[in-house]
């Protein structure tokens, strides 16, 4: 009977009916024997969302790129982050699939300093999913070829890095023969236990007083790592 009852309540029931399906559930003491519904999150519609961004002009301001910038970013990465629709749809209750879009969205979100809460508002989506696809959307990056990370090593690229700083400049010269900006970054951690067979001092920086890893980077003119 109960097993009918749940059938009964299809996808598109209003709230109030699952609501009191869950009541129901309560009061006959099945909430362990019945698996319980999971909630329908609202997908963001992305269109809407990059026409608002564009018309109050902030879509550089959240994602940190122009908009012809990202749906690049979502090209080279589409092959890897593109998820199975029946098996999203089946896992979700029939909801809307999670797109490339919102994947690459999250993010660059995510990396800019928001918290997996404001990434589970702004899309739609449940904290477990948010949590999976910025792994994903990271994941991606990393194998993606296109997007390595490598110093310009031949004559000819050094020759062009060269002369992207020396058109950063007016004064004639003063950045003539320069390749790369370099800057460093400490990466704050607990402090190691001895028992993993690490030197606790080995990651103690003196000028920050703090435990932590050292990072290094360099750039070109562009700002892109190199």
């Amino acid at each position: 009977m109960y097993r009918a009852l749940i059938r009964s309540f299809d996808d598109d029931s209003e709230d109030e009916d699952v609501e009191c399906l869950n009541e129901i559930i309560m009061i006959f003491g099945l909430n362990k024997a019945v698996k319980s519904i999971k909630y329908k999150h609202r997908r963001l519609n992305w269109d809407e969302h990059v026409q608002k961004l564009q018309h109050t002009k902030q879509f550089h301001s959240r994602y940190h790129m122009t908009l012809p910038s990202f749906n690049k970013l979502v090209e080279l990465l589409r092959p890897s982050i593109v998820v199975n629709e029946t098996k999203s749809r089946n896992s979700t209750g029939n909801n809307e699939p999670i797109y490339p879009e919102m994947i690459v969205g999250a993010g660059l979100r995510f990396l800019g300093g928001s918290f997996y809460k404001d990434i589970e508002d702004i899309y739609g989506i449940s904290n477990h999913s948010a949590r999976r696809i910025i792994i994903l959307f990271v994941s991606a990056v990393r194998l993606c070829g296109e997007m390595d990370i490598r110093l310009p090593r031949t004559a000819r690229e050094l020759e062009e890095t060269a002369k992207g700083f020396e058109a950063c400049s007016s004064a004639s010269g003063v950045y003539y023969g320069c390749v790369g900006c370099i800057d460093g970054w400490l990466l704050c951690i607990n402090k190691p236990r001895e028992s993993t067979g690490v030197r606790p001092s080995d990651y103690f920086s003196g000028h920050y007083s703090r435990f932590g890893l050292n990072v290094q980077a360099m750039c070109d003119s562009q700002l892109r790592f190199t």
